[in-house]
């Protein structure tokens, strides 16, 4: 059992150790938990976010650990341009958000893969086109 346990030990280390290469500037967070407690409180997430971009996506991209996962956050279109276009066949969402069923609770665009996401992206691309967006965002923002 103690062996077992070490070894389990031992590739939670590995795991974490290979999640932390520094590729993208990283908000600091706790071990295994990252930033979990700054993101808790609803109200406060987009502002968090907003900071941490100020902070840490100086160059477009920056990264965080969120319960054992490694989330890259993009905060310049040039950088999302070339992951969009590979939404959703070579870029997917995360295993483990897809086992939670989620995604079977919440339909539309903005969950759905493969083929089902072809066929609601092509619905309601025109909503999104840049005449579109010019025509609504007045009202929008006030």
């Amino acid at each position: 059992v103690a062996l077992l346990g070490g070894a389990l030990l031992a590739a939670q280390l590995r795991r974490w150790w290979w999640l932390r290469r520094n590729r993208f500037p990283r908000v600091p967070g706790w071990p295994w938990f990252g930033v979990v407690a700054d993101l808790i409180d609803p109200e406060k997430l987009c502002p968090t976010l907003e900071a941490w971009s100020r902070s840490y996506g100086a160059g477009g991209i920056f990264e965080f650990d969120l319960v054992g996962e490694r989330i890259l956050a993009v905060c310049d279109y040039e950088h999302l341009k070339p992951l969009l276009s590979m939404r959703p066949f070579r870029m997917t969402r995360s295993s483990k958000l897809v086992s939670t069923g989620i995604a079977d609770l919440v339909p539309g665009l903005f969950m759905v893969e493969g083929r089902r996401w072809g066929v609601q992206r092509r619905l309601t691309a025109p909503a999104f086109s840049a005449r579109a967006v010019q025509s609504y965002l007045p009202d929008i923002c006030g």
